[in-house]
Formats: C-alpha cells, structure tokens, sequence
C-alpha cells in the first residue's frame, strides 16, 4: 500500500501503472537504457516529477521533448568492489567477458577474435559471475570493452568496473566516456578498428611507464568521480 509521503520508483521495466496519475506522491522514472525505445520513454516520462536518464545528451532531447524535469546519471561502479591497490600481479595481457554470439554483438565479435591469438587473453566463451568477473580485470593488464552494434559509444558498467578494477579499459571509439569527464589515450586506451586495437594494445604492453600512467588516470578518476556512494 502506497502511503501519503512515500516515493514511487519506476525502473523502466515492464509497463507503467494505469492509474499511476491518481497519486499524488513524488514519482521518479529510471531510464537505464536510454538508446532503446527512446520515444516511448519520453512518452512515460509525461508521467513522471523527476527522470533520470544514464546516458549524456538525452537530457537534451527530453527537455526538446517537453520533459524539462531530467537528471543525467551516468553508470559508475559500487565503492566496495574499488580495489585498494593496483599494484597487483597481472596474469593476462587482456580480458574479456561478454555476450559474442548474439547478433547485436558482431562488432564486438569480430575485435574479439582479431586479438585471441596475438595476446594472453582469457577464456572469452566462459561465463563470469560477477566477482570472479571483476577479479579477472584485476590480474588482467587491460581489459576490452565494446558495447553493442546498436550504440557502440556506450559508457556502460563494464567501463567502470574494468577501471575501478586496476585495469587498463581499452574501449571502443567515440564513446560517451569522453562526454563524462575521462580522455582518450590518457584514462582509458581508444580504438576504431581491429588493426588500431592490436597496434595499441601491443604498443602499450611494451611500454610500461605509460600503461601504468593510464592505469593509474582510469583508476583514480573512477574511484574519486564515479562510484555509487
């Protein structure tokens, strides 16, 4: 039962209520995956006092829209799973997790396979749970990140998770981490194509002084800007 100084959360699963209008309570909208069925999110967000929204720019285009009361969200990373230390042993060059066999992930697919041979990499067919997920980036050097086909510049949780790890993030580019205060080639290592990714990836593993400056700007600016605290 809804009380009269309670706050109705609504995170942008499933349908919205019919008779959410009959309430006067505060309510609150979360657009995790902005990118996906963007209209239809701005038509509930009509019915919403605060929006938020986990991507840059769409606050923009809500506001275009008529929806003025947005709040850009960006993702980040729990600060209980921030390592202490980033000084750790490092027993692959670079990590992988992720989904390779779905259509909506060639891309990512395809700079997949073009480094499995070049590079010590992990088993990229095995499913991680979630800590064993983050201990992997945490004895990796680096750890790729390419988001779906549909919105490849997506700064999504992986971003967060490999940097807060100790990792190096190699992502792909452009990419809305540029729009939420990281930089290219100086916080995470950017690429465009198979050929740039392991030109950079082995540049960077011959060069240590730099991949620890990188490692260390990726870290410190996600543990100091971009935890949920």
């Amino acid at each position: 039962k809804i009380k009269k100084n309670d706050i109705i959360l609504y995170g942008d699963q499933g349908r919205v209520p019919l008779n959410l209008h009959i309430f006067s309570n505060m309510k609150i909208a979360f657009h995790i995956d902005t990118y996906v069925g963007t209209e239809y999110k701005i038509e509930k967000a009509l019915l919403f006092d605060l929006n938020i929204v986990f991507h840059p720019d769409f606050d923009i285009l809500f506001d275009k829209k008529g929806i003025g009361n947005t709040l850009v969200l960006p993702h980040a990373i729990e600060i209980d799973k921030i390592v202490d230390d980033i000084q750790q042993i490092r027993n692959y060059e670079i990590a992988f997790v992720g989904d390779t066999k779905r259509k909506q992930y060639s891309i990512r697919k395809k700079h997949v396979n073009a480094i499995k041979s070049c590079f010590k990499i992990n088993n990229t067919d095995k499913f991680y749970p979630y800590d064993e997920m983050l201990k992997l980036y945490q004895e990796s050097h680096c750890t790729l990140n390419i988001p779906r086909n549909e919105y490849l510049i997506d700064a999504n949780l992986r971003a967060f998770e490999a940097m807060g790890s100790g990792s190096v993030l190699i992502n792909y580019w452009p990419s809305e981490l540029d729009k939420i205060g990281f930089e290219p080639d100086v916080d995470y290592l950017s690429f465009q194509n198979e050929e740039e990714l392991r030109e950079k990836l082995s540049h960077l593993l011959k060069n240590p002084f730099e991949l620890e400056k990188i490692r260390a700007n990726g870290y410190l600016k996600t543990k100091n800007n971009h935890t949920y605290d």
